[in-house]
């Protein structure tokens, strides 16, 4: 992670962008902790201090963690808090996989949602990648909190992991967007193709079945070919 340069790059190519931490704790969260001392905390500031708003907003700067499973709540709470201050938003991964929830649950009792709910994550615009195994009530915590849930369908799909189910996010209140994860997850940033794929897995989810029905297209002798997207 490397927000400075990114923001540099963003501000020479002429792109609007959220620059955001990838913070990790790795740590015993009973080791003292100083949000004005530690380095990343530090860096964050630096680069706030340089780049948050530059060019009458098009570029921004967020706080934020890599994930739950790699950081501690003295972490947490301390970031969140800073950016709840300064107004900022909060990117991180959130439940990616059902083995990443079940080992949250399993370690905490709770859910990653129910944790970082505890420690004050939610109470700022939080931006949560992954999202594809959340429960009924991460759905209905993130949707009350007005969080985004960024989903990476054509990476998952690529590693054979749940894609995220997107209409009962959507009714829940959240806010669902879509990312392509890194090149090496995805084989492309090809944000076409992350639509399509999202748009499959919606259906698939749905148990609809098109049968070449309106809206596919159709080739000589009646054979179904790919939809229309």
């Amino acid at each position: 992670c490397f927000p400075a340069a990114t923001a540099e790059a963003l501000a020479e190519a002429g792109m609007k962008g959220n620059v955001s931490f990838a913070m990790s704790r790795f740590v015993d969260s009973s080791e003292d902790f100083d949000f004005e001392t530690d380095e990343q905390c530090k860096e964050l500031r630096r680069v706030k201090a340089l780049w948050h708003g530059h060019d009458d907003g098009r570029i921004k700067v967020d706080g934020g963690i890599y994930a739950e499973y790699t950081s501690n709540h003295q972490l947490w709470e301390a970031v969140a808090d800073y950016c709840y201050e300064e107004k900022l938003g909060f990117q991180l991964h959130l439940a990616n996989t059902e083995e990443e929830a079940e080992e949250c649950l399993d370690r905490t009792g709770l859910s990653p949602a129910e944790l970082l709910s505890c420690h004050r994550v939610l109470n700022v615009p939080v931006s949560a990648a992954g999202c594809a195994a959340l429960t009924e009530e991460d759905r209905a915590i993130l949707g009350k909190k007005k969080a985004s849930a960024v989903l990476t369908p054509l990476a998952n799909a690529k590693a054979g992991l749940s894609q995220g189910d997107i209409a009962p996010m959507v009714k829940a209140g959240i806010n669902v967007a879509l990312g392509t994860d890194g090149a090496l997850e995805a084989g492309a940033l090809d944000m076409f193709g992350v639509m399509r794929q999202a748009a499959f897995s919606a259906r698939q989810s749905a148990g609809k079945h098109s049968n070449g029905k309106p809206g596919h297209c159709k080739g000589s002798g009646g054979i179904v070919h790919s939809p229309c997207i």
